[in-house]
């Protein structure tokens, strides 16, 4: 489904139709996007939103991704808790894509929530 996906915005992309690639959410130690700048080498732009924490289900959405690893359960708990920890672990995803992105010579934006909030968007790159 994925690869259909990054087929179809390049076609789009390809015909001049602007479209901007948008993957939500982003899940620390899950969400793999290392060559996504290659799979989309004439996008302008791609954006990014992280998982938001305060989401009424965050306790379903933790506990489901501990049935596949118990240890990333732990981490999205931490990061439920613990306000540093929750803004180093966004920090380091930024970092990651801020190189894959300058590798690949395209921009991006990072949409992330305020720790403990509920609609309001934080805008990094």
């Amino acid at each position: 489904m994925f690869d259909l996906r990054i087929k179809t915005v390049n076609s789009l992309i390809n015909e001049k139709i602007p479209v901007i690639p948008y993957f939500s959410p982003l899940l620390p130690w899950i969400s793999n996007f290392d060559d996504i700048f290659s799979k989309l080498k004439n996008a302008q732009s791609i954006e990014f939103e992280g998982l938001n924490f305060r989401l009424k289900n965050i306790n379903e959405i933790i506990s489901k991704i501990g049935e596949a690893d118990i240890s990333i359960m732990e981490k999205y708990k931490k990061m439920s808790e613990d306000k540093i920890f929750y803004y180093k672990v966004w920090e380091e995803i930024r970092n990651q894509i801020e190189l894959s992105a300058k590798k690949e010579g395209m921009d991006f934006n990072i949409y992330t929530h305020d720790f403990g909030s509920y609609f309001e968007n934080i805008y990094t790159a």
